[in-house]
C-alpha cells in the first residue's frame, strides 16, 4: 500500500496578517461581528502574535460581561490587568504597542473590507482548517487496526458538525431523520403519554408558563427531568436551574432518568449511560445546568444567561426549566415590603419572559400539608402565595397519598387558564 502523504497546505489553513489585523479591529468596535466571531468559534490561538491573543480574549472576557464590543475600553483593561499585577509589564508594552498601531491603521483596516466580507473569509478559513484536520485524522489511521468504515464515518460526521456549529449553517443534512418526525412545531415538550399530552394539546408550548405543584416528595423534580429529556430528544435545547438539590444530585437524578437504573446500578455500569445518551442527545440540541454559584441570582438576568448560551454554543434555548423558582431573587431595582410581593414580582417576570422570547417556561412550587389529602391543588394550596398560579397560563398539579406512591401510583390534574380536565396516571411517579 501506498503510504499517504498528510494534508498540509499552510497557506490555506491560515489568514494573512492585514486580514488578521481587520478581524482584531472588528472585534474591538463592532458588536455583531464580536458576537458572530464567537459564534463561529475564533479562538485566540488561531491568531499569528501573542500580543493579538490576549486582545481576542479580553475582548471576548468583555463581551460575555457586557454585550458589547469594548472599543476604547480595551486600553483601560489591560492597563488595570498591569496595575494589578496580572499582566507582565513586557507583555502590557507589547500589547499596548500593537493596539496603539492598530488604532492608527484604522483606516486601512475597514477600507475595502466590509464585515461580511471578513466573516466570509473567517468561514472559508475555519472550513478548511475543520476539513484538512479531518482529513489528517483519516490518514494517519490507514495501514492501523482502527482504520475501519465506522471510524471514517464518525471522523467524518464530527468535522460536519463542527463545521455546523462554527458556520452558524448547516453545510449537510442527516438523512437519518425522516421530514415528519424533525418538524418542528410550537410544542417544546410533553409527557409522552397520549392522556397527558391530548388535554395540553400535544405537551408544553412556547410562550407558556407553566407552574407545576404539589407537595413534598410528590414527583416535582422528577417531572422537570423527565420534560428536560423529552424536550432534547425532540430537538429542543433547555436550561435547567435546579435550585432544589445540588448540580452532582440532579445529574445523577438524570443518569437515572435516562438508563432506568438505580443509583447504583448507574455507579457500576457506566458504559450503560454513555450508550443511552446518544439516543438522547441525537438531534444536536442540548440541557444545561446553571453554575451553583449563579442558583441564587436575580430572575430579571435569565436573559443575559440565555443569551450567553446561545453566544458560546449557538444553540437557542426553548424551555428554561426552574426547581423552583421561589429561590431566585425578584428584579432588581425595586424594594419588596413583604415576602408576597417578592415571588409575584417573580412569577410575573418568569409569565412576561415566556412571552417576550417565545419560548416555554415551566416551575415548580411546594403546596402546603393539606395538599397531601387532595386530589386537586389549587391557588389555595400552594405554598405562601396564591398570585403564583395565577400567573401561570398552565397549571399541572400532582397528588398522592402516601400509600399510592408506594403502588407507584399519582394523580396528574391539568388547569390552562379556567378549563381543568385530569386523569389518573398508573406507573409514574
Amino acid at each position: 500500500m501506498a503510504k499517504a502523504t498528510a494534508v498540509t497546505d499552510t497557506d490555506q489553513l491560515s489568514l494573512t496578517v492585514d486580514e488578521q489585523d481587520a478581524v482584531v479591529f472588528g472585534m474591538l468596535t463592532d458588536e455583531e461581528f464580536l458576537a458572530q466571531c464567537s459564534r463561529r468559534s475564533i479562538k485566540p490561538q488561531m491568531f499569528a502574535s501573542e500580543s493579538r491573543q490576549l486582545v481576542v480574549n479580553k475582548a471576548y472576557d468583555f463581551f460575555t460581561k457586557y454585550s458589547k464590543a469594548p472599543g476604547n475600553t480595551i486600553l483601560d483593561l489591560f492597563e488595570e490587568d498591569r496595575r494589578k499585577k496580572q499582566l507582565q509589564e513586557e507583555k502590557h508594552e507589547l500589547v499596548f504597542g500593537y493596539l496603539t498601531e492598530l488604532i492608527n491603521q484604522c483606516e486601512k483596516l475597514t477600507n475595502g473590507r466590509p464585515a461580511q466580507y471578513l466573516l466570509q473569509r473567517l468561514d472559508e478559513f475555519v472550513k478548511r482548517r475543520v476539513a484538512f484536520t479531518a482529513a489528517n485524522e483519516i490518514l494517519g489511521k490507514m495501514g492501523t487496526v482502527e482504520y475501519n468504515p465506522e471510524i471514517v464515518i464518525e471522523i467524518m460526521r464530527t468535522a460536519l458538525n463542527e463545521l455546523d456549529e462554527c458556520t452558524c449553517r448547516s453545510v449537510a443534512e442527516d438523512m437519518r431523520d425522516d421530514e415528519l418526525v424533525t418538524e418542528k412545531t410550537d410544542v417544546v415538550t410533553s409527557w409522552g403519554i397520549p392522556n397527558l399530552d391530548e388535554p395540553l394539546g400535544g405537551g408544553l408550548h412556547k410562550e407558556q408558563f407553566v407552574v407545576i405543584q404539589a407537595f413534598t416528595s410528590r414527583g416535582k423534580s422528577q417531572s422537570v427531568i423527565h420534560l428536560a429529556k423529552r424536550a432534547v430528544r425532540s430537538g429542543n435545547s433547555c436550561l435547567v436551574i435546579p435550585t432544589e438539590m445540588s448540580n452532582r444530585i440532579w445529574r445523577m437524578r438524570w443518569k437515572q432518568s435516562v438508563t432506568a437504573l438505580t443509583t447504583s446500578e448507574v455507579r457500576q455500569d457506566p458504559k450503560l449511560y454513555q450508550q443511552q445518551r446518544k439516543q438522547i442527545f441525537r438531534r444536536q440540541a442540548s440541557v444545561y445546568l446553571l453554575a451553583e454559584e449563579e442558583k441564587s441570582l436575580a430572575v430579571d438576568t435569565l436573559g443575559a444567561v440565555l443569551d450567553e448560551i446561545k453566544q458560546r454554543s449557538g444553540r437557542q434555548i426553548e424551555l428554561l426549566l426552574l426547581d423552583s423558582a421561589d429561590d431566585l431573587n425578584p428584579p432588581g431595582g425595586v424594594r419588596y415590603r413583604e415576602k408576597i410581593e417578592r415571588t409575584t414580582a417573580i412569577y410575573t417576570y418568569l409569565k412576561n419572559l415566556a412571552k417576550d422570547r417565545g419560548i416555554c417556561v415551566v416551575t415548580t412550587s411546594q403546596s402546603n400539608r393539606g395538599a397531601a389529602k387532595r386530589y386537586w391543588t389549587g391557588s389555595d394550596s400552594i405554598g405562601d402565595d396564591i398570585n403564583k398560579v395565577r400567573k401561570a397560563h398552565v397549571g399541572i398539579s400532582i397528588n398522592a397519598k402516601d400509600a399510592e406512591l408506594q403502588g407507584l401510583c399519582a394523580t396528574l390534574s391539568f388547569q390552562e387558564h379556567r378549563r381543568t380536565s385530569g386523569c389518573q396516571v398508573l406507573g409514574q411517579k
